[in-house]
């Protein structure tokens, strides 16, 4: 009766979509999506990727479109592999382990602040690598806690390690220096804002190349900080 009553409820879910598709899973080393969407938005802007490469770097402002992005594959590979649908056109992929870094965790009582905390568990992430199933490692903004130099070394020390391993990588970074210090491993990819009254109108599709300008001061502009910070 349990089975019964989830397998009603995944039926009850679908047909609330605008459009899914069941997952097909390959044996080989690959990972598709087509029009994949996020399923909270209410105008969610469907975006592909093909990661027969092992790593892509994406690139873009603030608002842009990054973090949603990284949430929607990660949901994706989640509902694949749980109930059996995906918010998207199609889904192509061996089986996954999936790892993903989102949100860090400080800790006044353990004395733990978000680059130790986020350190710890990508060492869990490397040492979790190699073990089956491949992996996907999903990183929003690798080492934040850091300076910004050391942040850069690390960060391209622990991705061109993970390029050589079994594990797709995909990474969400304002480190426009970790483009070219990839570039040879890693494929770029970026979201733009264009102009508009606000200069904040985005359209949430996933371009190839990496970024060529950043927004931060155009928002604090927007914000309304003094000419003195913004000019």
């Amino acid at each position: 009766m349990g089975e019964v009553d989830a397998l009603l409820s995944v039926a009850s879910y679908r047909t609330s979509l605008d459009y899914f598709c069941e997952p097909e899973f390959t044996g080989e080393q690959g990972f598709e999506l087509e029009d994949a969407y996020h399923p909270l938005l209410a105008e969610p802007v469907p975006n592909s990727i093909d990661l027969s490469v092992r790593g892509i770097l994406i690139s873009g402002g603030s608002m842009s479109g990054k973090s949603t992005f990284l949430r929607t594959v990660g949901l994706n590979v989640l509902l694949a592999q749980s109930i059996v649908t995906c918010h998207a056109r199609v889904y192509k992929a061996c089986p996954l382990r999936l790892i993903t870094f989102m949100d860090r965790v400080e800790s006044v009582l353990e004395g733990r602040g978000y680059f130790l905390d986020e350190a710890l568990r990508v060492r869990a992430a490397i040492e979790a690598i190699g073990q089956a199933p491949t992996t996907l490692v999903i990183f929003d903004e690798l080492f934040r806690g850091a300076s910004s130099a050391e942040r850069i070394t690390a960060a391209s020390r622990v991705l061109g390690y993970l390029s050589k391993r079994d594990a797709f990588v995909l990474v969400a970074t304002h480190d426009l220096e970790l483009t070219k210090l990839l570039g040879d491993v890693y494929a770029n990819f970026h979201f733009s804002q264009g102009g508009g009254e606000s200069g904040f109108q985005f359209d949430y599709k996933l371009k190839e190349g990496p970024a060529v300008v950043g927004n931060a001061m155009a928002l604090l502009r927007h914000l309304g900080y003094p000419e003195d910070i913004t000019m």
